[in-house]
């Protein structure tokens, strides 16, 4: 547990537009569209190491679970004394009964073709506890799941 002196402020969109940039040849080899819609105002107080790990993991997760030719939306907002991140995707979703449970270490949807340790969204979750954010799993506007972190 690190203390929170350690903590930065830093620019969540840098993280974000990096994060698009490694995972571009992954989505690019499943043609899925990977968009963005970064607000200007978009700075929190966090590690920026482990939100690297955090953006990359939920794009990673977005385009795995995307069939080809589908679509990733990532967005970031300030909203009051908030910063919003979400990431939605175009794929199958969860049915809302195993939201819970995919936040769980190595927990993969009963059915699911798809490969990977199953450590995604608990990385995500540990990484946005120790700061403070909470995560919110929603029906996407795309059809598939949308992920939102809410920074304070």
């Amino acid at each position: 547990e690190s203390p929170a002196h350690e903590l930065e402020e830093i620019d969540l969109n840098h993280f974000i537009r990096q994060a698009i940039e490694d995972a571009f040849s992954y989505g690019a080899s499943k043609n899925i569209q990977i968009q963005a819609d970064l607000q200007a105002c978009a700075g929190i107080k966090a590690q920026p190491n482990a939100i690297a790990v955090l953006a990359r993991n939920l794009l990673d997760n977005a385009i795995r679970y995307t069939p080809a030719g589908g679509r990733v939306m990532v967005t970031t907002q300030q909203r009051e004394q908030q910063v919003l991140l979400s990431i939605s995707d175009s794929g199958p979703g969860i049915p809302e009964a195993e939201y819970l449970r995919v936040f769980d270490r190595f927990y993969r949807i009963s059915g699911s073709q798809q490969s990977g340790s199953g450590l995604g969204l608990s990385i995500v979750k540990a990484i946005a506890d120790r700061f403070g954010a909470s995560i919110r799993l929603s029906r996407s506007s795309l059809g598939g799941l949308a992920v939102t972190i809410a920074f304070r």
